[in-house]
């Protein structure tokens, strides 16, 4: 089975998206593993010091 990881930046605010994300998993979901990462963005992220 293939693997497949993705990585985004920050969660999706809008439910559409979230409803189509799940649905493509669902297809996907027989041919492959699917592995989300999320990050946070760097000009969300309060740990980080200014350039």
């Amino acid at each position: 089975m293939v693997k497949l990881e993705i990585v985004a930046v920050d969660k999706s605010k809008d439910s559409w998206l979230d409803e189509a994300v799940a649905h493509y998993e669902k297809l996907l979901s027989k041919y492959t593993r699917i592995k989300w990462t999320v990050i946070t963005s760097p000009a969300k992220s309060s740990s980080l010091s200014p350039a």
